[in-house]
């Protein structure tokens, strides 16, 4: 029997299936799938793109196939482009969409209940109760939202730089951090046409990296960025919980997902911190695998199972954080 597990936002679409012994059997991942961010046209085309490499590998790596046991997605767009692109190449028996904070949640604390803080490209807090996605904060999009998310931390560098550039705030690496970031050639002024770039958002969110190089050289300003991205991300968290009737005593599960918080440790300690403040009965989680895999705790769980983290671990190691 063979399964695929896949996950899909603005930046990547990852994918891989996997046999009901958990054997990792083929892999692919492409570019972004978010139909908000990018043409609907280039999304479909991802998507196509990670389909066929899905199906190449099966029948590369395991010989022969007729079809697909069960499909485990969350994609962040029209998923039906990656279904159809499966479908016309197998036949695909079953396809269960996934929350995106199910996801996250089955990947990080091999749990099905608990809270997820995202700060990808994006950023969004969910609430999942048994295995149901109970609600969401965040997700507005990087016009008017996405606190603490890569790109909005990015956009705070860009400003940074300008500043310490101009002489209007404090002197930064992220000066000539920014601009070797974004790849420009020859003055700082170049980063006012970079909106016209396909990959924006994407080059944007990145600069992540440039604040983590900031903040391991003790940079002032660079810390305060993600000093923000924390605080802001532990309010939708702690906004979440207590919507939801959580009080003071509760007890319960969080964890996080997305590159942006690779960019400093402190950024987890803040976020952690502000949370168990209002939630001292609260436990933090640092994640255990890709948000990816999931697909494949969902599969175990829907077979009556328990999932058990080194067994997990060994045959997922690929994707283990």
């Amino acid at each position: 029997m063979i399964y695929i597990t896949a996950d899909g936002g603005g930046t990547k679409l990852a994918a891989f299936a996997f046999d009901e012994k958990l054997n990792v059997v083929s892999e692919a991942r492409g570019g972004g799938v978010n139909g908000l961010f990018m043409s609907g046209d280039d999304a479909r085309k991802n998507m196509e793109a990670v389909a066929d490499g899905i199906i190449d590998g099966l029948k590369k790596n395991i010989g022969a196939i007729d079809e697909i046991d069960g499909l485990y997605y969350t994609v962040a767009g029209n998923s039906d482009y990656f279904i159809n692109a499966l479908e016309r190449r197998i036949k695909l028996k079953k396809a269960t969409r996934v929350n995106e904070g199910q996801l996250g949640i089955l990947a990080g604390t091999l749990s099905q209940s608990g809270l997820l803080a995202i700060s990808g490209t994006g950023s969004d807090c969910f609430l999942v109760e048994n295995g149901v996605s109970v609600d969401m904060i965040g997700g507005w999009g990087q016009y008017f939202g996405d606190e603490g998310s890569g790109f909005d931390m990015g956009r705070k560098a860009i400003v940074a730089a300008i500043k310490s550039y101009d002489g209007r705030g404090e002197k930064t690496d992220l000066e000539t951090l920014v601009f070797s970031g974004l790849g420009l050639e020859n003055s700082l002024w170049e980063v006012c046409s970079i909106h016209r770039r396909p990959s924006f958002r994407k080059d944007v969110a990145a600069l992540t990296k440039a604040i983590e190089t900031a903040c391991k050289n003790g940079d002032a300003v660079a810390r305060e960025i993600v000093k923000y991205a924390a605080n802001e991300l532990s309010l939708a968290a702690v906004t979440l919980m207590k919507k939801h009737g959580y009080k003071k005593d509760d007890g319960f599960v969080f964890t996080t997902s997305g590159g942006g918080w690779k960019t400093s440790e402190e950024m987890t300690e803040i976020f952690v911190s502000g949370v168990k403040n209002e939630f001292p009965y609260s436990e933090f989680r640092r994640p255990e695998f890709e948000p990816v895999a999931g697909g494949v705790i969902k599969y175990i769980y829907d077979s009556g199972e328990t999932p058990e983290k080194e067994i997990l671990k060994e045959k997922l190691r690929d994707y283990t954080l």
